[in-house]
């Protein structure tokens, strides 16, 4: 009904990734091999660069210049407004 099903191919054509109509066996525990190999090798990976990362003085810089204009985004909101203005709609928030 739709493509006719399989058609004939040649035995001889290779592939890594089993050819046409792949039907490998134990599929599944080679895919969770491959998964407990790779966390295997990831994870100590990761864990050696986080411990030895090394933060340099222009992501400090940056950390103090955000907490900086914080900082005057507060003081332009509370000195722009006056004594005589009334609250805003909500309790004073706006």
């Amino acid at each position: 009904m739709s493509g006719g099903g399989e058609y004939p191919y040649p035995k001889y054509t290779w592939s890594p990734a089993g050819g046409w109509w792949a039907k490998t066996k134990n599929w599944q525990r080679k895919t969770g091999v491959a998964l407990v190999a790779l966390a295997a090798v990831a994870g100590p990976i990761a864990l050696f660069s986080s411990s030895n990362h090394i933060k340099f003085p222009a992501e400090e810089r940056r950390k103090l210049t955000e907490e900086d204009d914080a900082g005057e985004k507060e003081l332009k909101t509370s000195s722009s407004r006056t004594e005589e203005e009334p609250p805003g709609i909500i309790g004073g928030l706006f």
